[in-house]
């Protein structure tokens, strides 16, 4: 029932406001082929960019959270 009840949340939401994604690390962990390598790839780029903030960083991005 919780499972549901966060989908109902998230659908409504969704239909309301733009919904709390953020570009980059959810485009990592959307088309990894599985949820390990999903996190392993996104991990990075939302705690660590290389040097380039990351987007754990941007105000806009944790906005949602």
């Amino acid at each position: 029932m919780a499972r549901l009840m966060k989908l109902v949340d998230l659908y409504e939401r969704g239909m309301r406001e733009p919904l709390p994604l953020t570009m980059a690390t959810s485009y990592e962990y959307a088309v990894a082929p599985d949820r390990e390598r999903g996190l392993r790839k996104a991990r990075p780029i939302w705690e660590d960019s290389w040097g380039r903030p990351a987007e754990a960083a941007d105000l806009h991005s944790r906005a949602g959270l």
